[in-house]
């Protein structure tokens, strides 16, 4: 499968979904039905399948990227792509099973006496995840055998998914959804869709990543030959 076609597919998906939520949000899609299907906001439906999707395809390109045989490659960066694709493949889990929503509840039931999955968590889960999708970011652009557009669309995207899954999620109850439900539901469209796109182009970074370093080994390969 080539990477246009991905490319083309992935963006076509992710455009499809902004424009029916926004449709939906305006009221356009009268449908409870369908709203509940393909609303960006809920779980257990097309766009929580399609992250998980994206996820896990972006975890099987890390670890490719660590089994590239380039000669001169350190161990240390090798383990870097294998634990980007093993924090992939949990948050590819997370996106169906709800894993940090529901610790996210036992921690304010036992720590804060509520049942309600307030703010207050993301403090606990949401600031650690953070420093160590940062963390591991910065190795994986240390990993990088030298600057390419791959390295541009890693950190963009890092970056994106970053801002989506944990900055807009941390502050979208602090609107009130009944004065403020046109901004609410705004913020809630505009998080999702910044983590589409922010694993998006962690995939075609890495994607590229992959077919550089495998262009490069052959190269390598071939020079040595000649000598």
């Amino acid at each position: 499968m080539s990477e246009k076609f991905l490319t083309k597919t992935f963006f076509i998906i992710i455009a499809w979904l902004l424009l029916v939520n926004v449709l939906a949000s305006v009221g356009l899609i009268p449908s409870w039905h369908i709203r509940r299907l393909i609303n960006v906001g809920f779980e257990g439906n097309i766009p929580t399948w399609f992250s998980s999707i994206l996820l896990a395809i972006a975890a099987y390109w890390a670890y490719k990227c660590s089994l590239v045989s380039n000669i001169n490659i350190k161990e240390r960066h090798k383990t870097v792509w294998k634990v980007l694709a093993l924090l992939l493949i949990l948050m590819s889990c997370d996106e169906i099973a709800q894993m940090h929503e529901h610790l996210g509840r036992v921690i304010n039931k036992y720590f804060f006496n509520s049942i309600e999955l307030a703010s207050t968590w993301i403090v606990y889960l949401g600031i650690p995840i953070v420093l160590m999708l940062v963390i591991v970011a910065i190795q994986v652009y240390s990993a990088l055998e030298k600057p390419n557009i791959a390295g541009k669309f890693l950190v963009i995207g890092f970056i994106l998914y970053i801002t989506g899954a944990f900055l807009l999620e941390a502050t979208i109850n602090l609107f009130n959804h009944e004065t403020l439900e046109w901004l609410w539901r705004i913020e809630n469209i505009t998080e999702e869709i910044f983590e589409m796109t922010g694993v998006f182009l962690i995939v075609k970074g890495l994607y590229k990543y992959y077919k550089f370093s495998n262009r490069l080994n052959v190269n390598k390969i071939k020079t040595a030959e000649v000598i």
